[in-house]
């Protein structure tokens, strides 16, 4: 796909596990969300997506999706990516996805969410650059395993009582690099509420220096 326009949706209900290509493509949605996989969550094929050029998806404020890029199938940023992707969630999450997110290659710009920057049933990344700002809520949060072994992974955020990387199970990291830094109320770097966190390589620089924080519900 490629091409602009200030008030447009792709939806696709795949058969067959196929390529999406992203190149140059600025779509924002004035009432949705700009891009839909596998809505109804049938059968589940891999979206491998190719990044080509600059693209830029915008969500609008009002969609009932949970992200601006929302799928229920996995989703596979391709090792053939060049190109970069930004990402303006302005509904709840940046990108959601109810499979596991893999990055191989290509750039993708998470530049501002409602909610979490990733949400979904796990990340795994082996090459690439993930990088993370404007989240009103927690940087990755995976429901399953978090495995990083390659790439770039930055995340920068204000936000109170937010988490850089959470998972809810497996949390690796054996390779590639590594920065959160998290200057919210009661925020941390990475919350692992599952299984042993395991870190046996990598460059990792973390920092959490926000204040004391107070849920004014309890």
């Amino acid at each position: 796909m490629s091409g602009s326009t200030t008030d447009g949706s792709f939806t696709i209900t795949p058969d067959r596990a196929y390529y999406l290509v992203l190149d140059n493509l600025t779509l924002t949605s004035a009432s949705s969300s700009p891009i839909v996989i596998n809505e109804n969550e049938g059968e589940s094929y891999a979206t491998n997506v190719v990044l080509k050029g600059t693209s830029t998806i915008t969500d609008a404020s009002s969609s009932s999706y949970k992200g601006c890029l929302y799928a229920k199938s996995k989703l596979k940023f391709d090792e053939s990516s060049t190109g970069t992707l930004n990402v303006y969630g302005n509904a709840k999450h940046a990108i959601s996805s109810s499979k596991k997110t893999e990055i191989y290659g290509g750039a993708i710009n998470i530049k501002s969410a409602a909610s979490d920057g990733l949400n979904s049933d796990g990340l795994q990344m082996y090459g690439g650059t993930l990088n993370i700002e404007g989240a009103a809520g927690d940087g990755v949060d995976a429901s399953e395993l978090i495995q990083i072994e390659g790439g770039s992974l930055t995340i920068n955020s204000t936000a109170d009582d937010a988490k850089g990387l959470k998972s809810d199970s497996t949390l690796t990291i054996s390779g590639g690099t590594v920065n959160i830094t998290m200057t919210g109320a009661g925020a941390k770097a990475i919350k692992n509420a599952g299984d042993a966190l395991t870190i046996s390589g990598g460059n990792l620089t973390l920092t959490a220096n926000g204040g004391a924080y107070y849920d004014s519900e309890n």
